[in-house]
């Protein structure tokens, strides 16, 4: 099957490590797949690097567009049989009302065959402006990459990990405090916070730390195999960014321990007791400009409460935690998320068996040439 997709591409922006993820999931599935950057972030791997020299060969069988729908800005000489966005609002918008692009985007949606939303708030946003039903397919991660990890469960002190991001950095300032409540209202536990900044240097890491007592700041860009040691030696991650599918928190499930989540974004695909603890939020607008532009705020007193728990209750976040590692890499692998995509497209009257048909039969013969390779 022949896929042209149509993403931003790179290592560090969310949505641009997911449409180079896209991409190999694909490749990896056994489809023939060529790339139309919609931008390029360095330093790319070499394999995605690799792709963006083929040049499109026409027509493909299926085209993908990853992106803002409100920003499209594209062109259709390609000829495909099937042309599939995947559409995220972003910043998460709950109704795109006010949106910039708003006034075309109905038009925009429908040069596509099919629109689906990238997660639970993109897809309630885009309803409106979508004639046919409008599913949400979200991206996912490479269950490979995040094994489970060693964790000392028996060390004494809890040790807690927020992933900040420039968006919620408001949220997380919040949760500096109730983090520091905790400690004011049991002296007795032995807990510590370790804040993982998105390393731009946003936060005043020193004077946070000289703030609160057992504060670690981090603020700088760590590679996989540093996250990895990170999460091992923690036992919790509070979660504070929504959308799309929030990769730091499946990676940290991934390996082997919960998290603290609002239920709410991209979360809903994921979370559940037996694998963290839902936290109770309100909506809060980013700004009096753009009202329906929000962000799940986390309720202060019920963080509180979680923290206390988790803090009494070790056993019960080492099962989750264990669950956790059993149950993500099978419902949020990136091979997992392609194969939603690819039947949710197979529904469809007209192209759907085909794309169905072709999207097996290569994945079929993949499989087969690396059982033959692993018999060799």
């Amino acid at each position: 099957m022949k896929v042209l997709i149509k993403a931003p591409l790179g290592p560090h922006s969310a949505y641009a490590y997911d449409g180079m993820s896209l991409a190999l999931a694909f490749v990896r599935a056994g489809a023939d797949v060529y790339l139309q950057p919609a931008s390029v972030q360095p330093p790319l791997p070499a394999d995605v690097a690799e792709l963006l020299t083929r040049p499109p060969r026409h027509p493909f069988d299926l085209l993908i567009n990853l992106n803002d729908p409100t920003h499209l800005g594209l062109t259709f000489e390609e000829r495909a049989t099937a042309a599939v966005t995947i559409a995220w609002t972003g910043w998460n918008y709950t109704t795109l009302d006010n949106c910039p692009g708003r006034s075309a985007l109905r038009k925009r949606l429908a040069d596509f065959d099919l629109t689906v939303g990238y997660d639970a708030v993109s897809t309630a946003a885009l309803r409106p402006y979508v004639s046919d039903s409008i599913a949400t397919v979200q991206g996912g991660y490479w269950p490979e990459n995040w094994p489970a990890a060693a964790r000392d469960w028996n060390d004494p002190t809890l040790r807690v990990l927020c992933h900040m991001s420039r968006e919620t950095r408001f949220t997380d300032l919040a949760t500096i405090a109730a983090f520091k409540e905790v400690q004011e209202q049991r002296p007795d536990l032995n807990i510590r916070l370790t804040l993982k900044a998105p390393g731009d240097g946003l936060f005043n890491a020193t004077r946070l730390e000289e703030m609160v007592p057992g504060l670690e700041v981090i603020d700088e860009y760590w590679p996989d195999d540093m996250m990895r040691g990170l999460y091992a030696r923690h036992h919790l991650m509070l979660c504070a960014k929504t959308d799309l599918q929030n990769r730091p928190a499946l990676e940290f499930l991934s390996s082997g321990a919960p998290v603290i989540a609002v239920n709410f974004g991209g979360h809903t695909q994921w979370l559940s007791s037996s694998i963290g603890y839902s936290l109770d939020h309100t909506l809060v607008p980013l700004s009096k400009a753009k009202p329906a532009c929000c962000w799940a705020g986390p309720s202060h007193e019920h963080l509180k409460q979680i923290l206390l728990h988790a803090a009494d209750n070790r056993i019960e976040l080492r099962r989750k935690g264990e669950a956790a590692a059993t149950i993500i890499p099978g419902m949020c692998s990136w091979p997992a998320a392609i194969d939603r995509l690819i039947d949710i497209v197979g529904q469809h009257k007209g192209f759907g068996s085909q794309i169905l048909h072709s999207y097996r039969r290569d994945k079929e013969k993949m499989q087969e040439s690396r059982q033959a390779v692993s018999f060799l």
